[in-house]
């Protein structure tokens, strides 16, 4: 009995050893002013080359208000120059009234995954509230929060990325 015992402690010791452990984010994820609770798959950030081409991908879970990424990866994005491009692309599933899926992707540069908190904000233009809201009535648009900048998606077809003026 007590060799089963020292055998199962063996067994949970040695699959701890190899596993990575998790990183939390503090993200959170609005599609049409709705806070996300479940429903996002498949997510990746892409990191990107000087020519836009995409070196790298980490896989991430994203879990009501976190994003969930290995600590191996996380210390990987954090160690990269400050200029880096990445994207962002998930699959958002809504199941009631009925099953759509939807495909997001934004690009942003710079030590994003760093800061306290990320808020990403989804507005689909096929939505009757959105359209009516914005000028661009085709796909979707995302705007991003955080302490150091706010993307503003205005109502003209332009975006414009908000960032402190240094003296």
């Amino acid at each position: 009995m007590v060799i089963n015992y020292i055998l199962l402690f063996l067994l949970f010791s040695l699959k701890s050893i190899g596993q990575d452990q998790a990183t939390h984010i503090n993200f959170s994820l609005f599609i049409d002013d709705k806070f996300v609770i479940s429903g996002v798959n498949n997510g990746y950030i892409f990191i990107k080359d000087c020519g836009n081409q995409v070196k790298d991908s980490i896989p991430f879970k994203y879990e009501a208000g976190d994003m969930v990424i290995s600590t191996s990866d996380y210390k990987k994005l954090l160690s990269l120059d400050m200029r880096t491009n990445y994207a962002t692309k998930f699959i958002y599933e809504q199941f009631c009234p009925e099953r759509i899926r939807y495909e997001y992707i934004k690009e942003w540069e710079g030590p994003l995954l760093s800061y306290r908190y990320i808020i990403f904000r989804i507005y689909n233009f096929s939505n009757k509230i959105n359209y009516k809201k914005f000028y661009e009535r085709t796909g979707y648009g995302i705007t991003i929060q955080c302490p150091a900048y706010t993307t503003i998606l205005s109502k003209k077809k332009t975006r414009r990325n908000l960032k402190p003026q240094c003296d």
